[in-house]
């Protein structure tokens, strides 16, 4: 999907959202495509843990952590919007 945004940017059919330059626009595409990419990623690896795993009950419990947490440690990724 990333890679279509790119494309319409190429060929000049990437169209300014309202109140954005096309450079924030396309930047707000990516970023959201990307963001969702995560989402849907740390969800399933949520779902692939187990509820013995001490990491997950800590986020689900709301004792430490968020969500967003498991998805940044089991995809070995930085800091995220």
């Amino acid at each position: 999907e990333v890679n279509k945004v790119i494309e319409r940017a190429h060929r000049d059919s990437l169209d300014p959202s309202s109140g954005n330059s096309l450079r924030q626009t396309f930047e707000n595409m990516v970023i959201g495509l990307l963001n969702s990419a995560r989402d849907n990623t740390g969800s399933s690896a949520q779902r692939s843990l187990s509820d013995f795993n001490q990491f997950k009950a800590m986020v689900v419990s709301g004792a430490k952590g968020l969500s967003i947490n498991i998805s940044q440690v089991i995809a070995c990724v930085g800091q995220q919007n």
